[in-house]
């Protein structure tokens, strides 16, 4: 009797087993927009039995086919969709519903249907092993694969081949959602930005509010940062996946297009019989000259004054990385970012440069030790003055780390250096209080002028020069006080300014921030301060607070003149 009850509980318990095994099956989910048959197809994310589709606000949600492997049909709820007709979603969204066979009325499991916001959509397909690879690997570069880009209202901005992609960043590419660069088969304007073939998707990982880099860029063009880099929020989803909100941006490079100055770099190359950077390297570090970095090049254009794109690094990635670049013997870290292999004789002018530069603004009175020159002879007064305006107010946590760009023509344009463009503000108004930040994020407190008093602090070393702050104190309320009373709402923007109100920065991302934060769930995400807001309202919401505090802030350290 014992035997048999045994035998019974263990048949019950394998048939239990084999049901829900059955049950647990798991089905391909798929959505194409029967208006927009070329932006593909989209798949559904999967865990356990739940199924979540992330559709584009691109797309027309009353007339979306969805189709689940197999069945010819399904119930989402008491809706019946037909696999493959074009059906209306619109009452579906938001909720998980249940989803049952239309034959025979077995359970698959929950549907839960999102629909982003009124903004473009970017749709990548490449080969799944090698996005693998280079999802793990920044270095790995993806050289085949289809775009298309589809603009707010529908139309195609670009439906074609994708000739470069990869990741790119440097502590950001090591969280879980990564940035990216992508090169298109020839020039294109995204969303009216700038035409080129290269461009950038940030991922904005550890700012919740998901805009401070754009509203960053957009206050920087009204304040008056040269060539302030053009963005544009997007869905971006890869082989069918959704990969969460990014800001599409261009990328800061020589063009005419873009930083439109002399191109240093095409000189050279037509003077050369191969690749710039098949050259062999060097790395002379000297008593002079810190580190020493680049390329031995034979020749070199007969005028090698510009055009070059500068980036202030921090020592480790000058030292560690393979790039051109020098140390100054006040141990300011440059990288030469174009040309993007610089010869002997182009990295000796610009270390000469800013060698000099260095020497007079760290001079009490202002002149180099050296050549006597005034360090307002080698700057650009006006976007000198902007650039510490942007970063005095949003209190950037990288202001003395990479990301900080100067530019120079040739001298026979013009012979001074410039600070811009502006790049790189997720951590920044309040979003870090980590390792010593504290006094950095409070918006009440003066910034660049007391921390950080270091010889290769620009910023500090300026703010010693009463004529330069002078300037700057004149252009905060001639040009930042008014710019942040636009961001505020409190006036309107002149005709054709970029810059917005934040609640019309939030507002057009908000759907989309909803399915974001899904695909990546706030409560999952570290590294920045849970202070400034653990929810993308609550962000949103401090990033304002914090804004009109230091409005406020400045406006009594700098009173009006």
């Amino acid at each position: 009797m014992l035997r048999r009850m045994i035998r019974c509980l263990a048949l019950a318990m394998l048939l239990t087993a084999l049901c829900a095994t059955a049950q647990a099956k798991t089905y391909s989910v798929t959505a194409v927009c029967a208006d927009m048959p070329e932006a593909g197809m989209i798949a559904a994310r999967v865990s356990g039995d739940s199924y979540t589709l992330f559709l584009p606000g691109t797309w027309d949600i009353t007339s979306v086919a969805v189709t689940v492997d197999g069945l010819d049909g399904f119930y989402a709820g008491e809706a019946l969709i037909t696999g493959g007709e074009a059906c209306d979603l619109s009452g579906l969204l938001g909720s998980p519903l249940p989803m049952t066979r239309a034959d025979t009325g077995g359970r698959i499991g929950t549907l839960t249907v999102y629909h982003g916001s009124s903004i473009p959509a970017v749709f990548f397909t490449m080969d799944a092993g090698l996005f693998a690879a280079a999802y793990k690997d920044k270095n790995v570069e993806i050289t085949e694969g289809h775009v298309t880009y589809v603009e707010a209202d529908g139309s195609v901005a670009y439906d074609g081949a994708l000739n470069s992609f990869h990741g790119r960043g440097n502590a950001t590419y090591g969280r879980p959602k990564k940035p990216f660069q992508f090169k298109l088969s020839r020039k294109t304007s995204l969303s009216g930005l700038a035409e080129g073939k290269t461009w950038i998707l940030l991922a904005n990982y550890l700012d919740l509010s998901l805009l401070r880099n754009q509203i960053v860029l957009d206050l920087g063009s009204e304040v008056g940062v040269p060539y302030s880099v053009g963005s544009q929020p997007v869905d971006l989803y890869i082989n069918g996946e959704y990969h969460g909100l990014y800001l599409l941006t261009e990328k800061i490079q020589i063009s005419g297009s873009r930083l439109n100055i002399t191109n240093l770099e095409e000189a050279t190359e037509e003077l050369n019989d191969r690749e710039l950077t098949e050259y062999k390297r060097f790395s002379e570090p000297s008593r002079r000259f810190g580190i020493y970095k680049g390329y031995e090049i034979p020749n070199d254009p007969e005028d090698i004054t510009g055009g070059y794109i500068f980036e202030i690094e921090k020592h480790s990635r000058l030292q560690d990385h393979e790039y051109n670049g020098f140390e100054t013997d006040l141990e300011l870290r440059i990288v030469i970012k174009e040309p993007t292999a610089a010869s002997r004789q182009q990295l000796a002018y610009a270390a000469s440069l800013f060698q000099d530069f260095h020497y007079a603004v760290f001079a009490p009175d202002g002149y180099s030790a050296e050549t006597g020159r005034y360090y307002m002879d080698f700057i650009d007064l006006p976007s000198f003055s902007a650039k510490y305006l942007m970063e005095e107010f949003v209190k950037n946590y990288d202001y003395l780390a990479s990301s900080h760009f100067l530019y120079k023509d040739s001298d026979r344009i013009d012979g001074k250096l410039y600070f811009g463009p502006l790049w790189d503000y997720d951590l920044c108004m309040g979003n870090i209080r980590i390792n010593g930040f504290i006094s950095g994020a409070d918006p009440e407190k003066e910034f660049l002028a007391v921390t950080h008093q270091r010889n290769d602090n620009l910023y500090w070393l300026l703010s010693r020069h009463e004529d330069f702050m002078s300037y700057v104190r004149r252009d905060c309320w001639e040009r930042l006080v008014p710019a942040v009373r636009m961001l505020l709402g409190e006036i309107e923007p002149p005709e054709g300014s970029r810059l917005r109100s934040l609640d019309e920065y939030a507002e057009a991302i908000e759907a989309s921030a909803a399915m974001n934060f899904v695909r990546w769930p706030e409560k999952s995400i570290s590294g920045y301060d849970k202070g400034s807001g653990d929810t993308h309202e609550a962000s949103v919401a401090f990033l304002k607070d914090f804004i009109t505090r230091r409005l406020n802030a400045m406006s009594a350290l700098w009173p009006e003149e």
